[in-house]
């Protein structure tokens, strides 16, 4: 099961999203800041017999669309900033999948995201519950980085960078109980597999990255050997989507991850 999230910043990118598509046979294709021509998009597709259909929107940031035919997702959430859906795996059953595009750093602080994320964590848990299964993985921008209070915090992600720790599933604080998400977006900074990040600016105060990681891939510890293969493209077709630090198609690169069908 082959997936991608990319957040095309408005732009007209029909062309690139059906060669990316195509060349890494994506299954669940979810797009932030979507504003291109969709009929003509599915019409790109149809022309390379590529069969894939849009999941209705009702309401979300995100668009997706996805191999699978839509009577075998089953919705469970549509919020503005995230979006959650389950689809049946091949070999451990359903997995319920979130998109999200949280909103820009530029309106919000701190504060904003840990509340805006405890509210989704909140929804996700009771999901888990109602659903009886953590076979959660969560995707998209988060415009956070890793290291930050809505992505490590207990109450919030609480999305740990090492396998050991994470494969403690929870931890408890104060008589509370944290579940854990496993994040592995960290092994990108510095730049050592590769690119260094997702999103490049240049900041303007004395604290601030030039490379970020916005976009990034969490999941429950129980999907670790499930997930496979996380990887920011930083080609489509042989195309160069970065040259010299500069980001050249969009302003976010795109992630892609897989899923293993056997184990």
């Amino acid at each position: 099961m082959n997936c991608l999230f990319w957040n095309v910043n408005l732009d007209k990118l029909n062309s690139y999203i059906v060669d990316i598509v195509l060349e890494n046979q994506i299954d669940i294709l979810a797009l932030a800041e979507y504003e291109d021509d969709m009929d003509d998009l599915k019409r790109m597709f149809i022309s390379k017999k590529y069969d894939i259909y849009e999941l209705e929107n009702l309401g979300s940031r995100i668009t997706v669309l996805t191999t699978f035919p839509p009577g075998s997702i089953e919705r469970i959430v549509d919020k503005r900033h995230y979006l959650l859906f389950r689809i049946q795996h091949s070999n451990v059953g359903k997995i319920m999948f979130g998109f999200t595009h949280i909103f820009s750093k530029s309106m919000k602080d701190e504060n904003d995201y840990t509340s805006k994320v405890g509210r989704m964590i909140n929804m996700i848990e009771a999901k888990e519950s109602e659903n009886k299964s953590d076979y959660t993985l969560l995707a998209g921008d988060f415009n956070m980085n890793p290291f930050e209070k809505g992505m490590l915090q207990g109450g919030s992600f609480h999305a740990f960078p090492t396998v050991h720790e994470a494969k403690k599933n929870k931890r408890t604080v104060d008589e509370e109980v944290y579940k854990m998400f496993y994040n592995p977006m960290w092994k990108y900074f510095g730049g050592n597999n590769g690119v260094p990040g997702t999103y490049y600016t240049t900041p303007t105060h004395t604290y601030g990255l030039y490379w970020n990681i916005f976009d990034q891939v969490l999941y429950r510890p129980c999907l670790m050997d499930v997930v496979d293969n996380i990887e920011i493209k930083t080609k489509i077709k042989g195309k160069d989507l970065i040259e010299e630090n500069k980001i050249l198609v969009s302003d976010h690169l795109p992630l892609y991850f897989k899923l293993k069908e056997t184990l």
